[in-house]
């Protein structure tokens, strides 16, 4: 459900993301070991809300609220996690990835998806 003054920017949006999301199930999957037949049947059967929902998270400003934190660490509960960030005013990086052991920043870069 979208608010109506956005619904077909939205609607537009999420098919796009939909869209992208099976393209990447489409070779994600097949370096997992499913057979090819079975990635197809997956793909066609799986219902839009199930393989994808949308979120947002209103400008944090760590200043203003004493501190950085904004979520805490988490794993999310899916497959993979398409991300379209917004990179913040102040250069503040709020994204990080668990690699090696050790949190990093994931920087935000304007026009881009990031595949998580």
């Amino acid at each position: 459900r979208f608010p109506n003054g956005c619904k077909p920017e939205m609607k537009a949006y999420f098919d796009s993301l939909l869209d992208l999301s099976k393209h990447v199930l489409g070779f994600t999957l097949p370096a997992l070991g499913f057979k090819s037949e079975d990635v197809s049947k997956l793909k066609s059967n799986v219902s839009d809300d199930v393989i994808m929902r949308y979120l947002t998270y209103p400008s944090y400003h760590a200043e203003a609220n004493g501190s950085n934190v904004r979520l805490a660490p988490h794993t999310d509960m899916t497959l993979f996690t398409l991300l379209n960030q917004t990179p913040a005013e102040n250069s503040f990086t709020s994204l990080q990835a668990m690699i090696n052991g050790q949190w990093r920043p994931v920087p935000a870069v304007r026009g881009t998806i990031l595949v998580q």
